[in-house]
């Protein structure tokens, strides 16, 4: 048996499945609220994978977390300074979860999961060059080549890259558009914002780091996760992202994710069943 999971910022989900499975259960997963402490959290993890495995052993385990890895790739730097991972830096996050699930885990940033699991089994199947960002409590993403993940020196951030705001100010994509730093600028949820002149803004500036990413990584297709993309106009944003790239003759197709929250656990389940085939 596998056991998959997806740590978020705001939100884990936790599965388990058949190593024969190609398509997860929605009846074996498990969604709750990210715990702001390291030790409840690996605890909530091991409960709920414990329950869902109906007492089946785990045969190897990985899933995703929403934080720059260490170098080991054993636990995380908190280099975003998300509130509910301040705790979880620097942890052994990797040995706790093996010393309770007794199974090897395999840890890999979430984004990068869930670029995965839409370029494989998403709104990236048959194409061989995605580029996924996902815009949530964050912005991650990830280039996907051949249904893998690309290869990397120290993960993938496109949500730190840097937009010029005015004559004297730059300021991280991440900041303009991710739903933790709309609540701190607006002072209510995304979901209570009805203004159109305010989406307006994040649309333009996802189309400008949406550009930057085209060129940096040359994709086919640019899949576009994470709950603030449920705002935004996908058509709007194509036709600023087009005309940026007016000069190419041939441009990236925008398509929204498929997968839902369950793109992570798609991407560990094809994460893991790759590393069982090496």
């Amino acid at each position: 048996m596998l056991l998959l999971f997806d740590i978020g910022g705001t939100k884990t989900r936790v599965a388990v499945t058949s190593s024969a499975e190609t398509k997860i259960d929605s009846n074996k997963v498990k969604i709750f609220p990210t715990s702001n402490l390291f030790s409840d959290g690996v605890e909530q993890i091991a409960q709920v994978a414990l329950y869902l495995a109906n007492g089946n052993k785990f045969q190897i385990g990985g899933g995703g977390i929403g934080a720059l890895l260490n170098e080991s790739k054993t636990g995380i730097i908190n280099y975003a300074k998300k509130p509910t991972l301040a705790d979880w830096e620097g942890k052994p996050l990797v040995t706790k979860l093996e010393q309770a699930l007794d199974c090897t885990i395999h840890l890999e940033n979430d984004a990068a999961l869930g670029g995965l699991g839409e370029a494989v089994f998403g709104a990236g199947k048959n194409n061989s060059l995605i580029a996924y960002l996902t815009i949530g409590t964050g912005v991650g993403g990830v280039k996907i080549e051949n249904g893998m993940i690309a290869k990397n020196h120290f993960g993938f951030e496109p949500g730190k890259q840097l937009l010029k705001v005015n004559d004297h100010q730059s300021v991280s994509l991440e900041r303009l558009i991710g739903g933790r730093f709309i609540e701190e600028k607006t002072h209510t949820t995304p979901s209570e914002i009805k203004e159109s002149t305010f989406w307006k803004e994040i649309e333009y500036y996802l189309a400008l780091g949406l550009h930057n990413t085209a060129l940096f990584w040359s994709p086919e297709k640019i899949v576009l996760g994470g709950s603030i993309v449920n705002y935004l106009s996908l058509e709007e944003i194509a036709n600023q992202f087009n005309e940026l790239l007016a000069d190419f003759p041939q441009k990236p197709l925008i398509k929204k994710a498929t997968l839902g929250e369950l793109s992570g656990l798609y991407g560990a389940l094809h994460y893991l069943k790759n590393l069982n085939n090496h």
